[in-house]
């Protein structure tokens, strides 16, 4: 609920804020309750940090295709956007099977501390990803 309720402040968070930083903002909000999850101690916490990773998943959501589309060639924009929703769908389809394997394997907290690794990875290449800030003026016009 989090997520879709802070969808349109994401959106314009991204038309008047740097892409590049709300990925990174987002990212690293997404690996701290990651890392939160496997040391919360009641579930009371756990709702709180759920809370906060919802709010990191709606910016998350909009930036990565906002951010995309900052450095993908407008001629190829169809293509790497699809390409951008194809790797999407792939990560949603094996995340949950390495997810478990993972919990079954090593435990949950373990689980979640190799997220968050891999989070923060993803966000060093967001890093590497050149990216130029220009600000857009709002007209407030449809």
């Amino acid at each position: 609920l989090v997520a879709m309720g802070l969808r349109p402040v994401s959106g314009a968070a991204n038309d008047i804020f740097s892409r590049k930083n709300l990925m990174l903002f987002s990212t690293g909000l997404t690996a701290a309750c990651l890392v939160g999850y496997s040391i919360a101690p009641t579930p009371p916490i756990i709702v709180a940090i759920r809370i906060l990773h919802g709010v990191a998943f709606s910016v998350q959501g909009v930036s990565n295709m906002a951010f995309a589309t900052s450095f993908i060639p407008k001629s190829r924009l169809g293509e790497g956007l699809g390409y951008l929703a194809l790797s999407n769908m792939i990560s949603q389809m094996l995340g949950p099977s390495i997810g478990i394997f993972l919990s079954d394997t090593l435990g949950t907290q373990y689980m979640f501390w190799a997220a968050a690794i891999i989070t923060l990875c993803s966000m060093f290449i967001v890093l590497r990803v050149p990216y130029k800030y220009e600000k857009s003026e709002i007209s407030g016009k449809a």
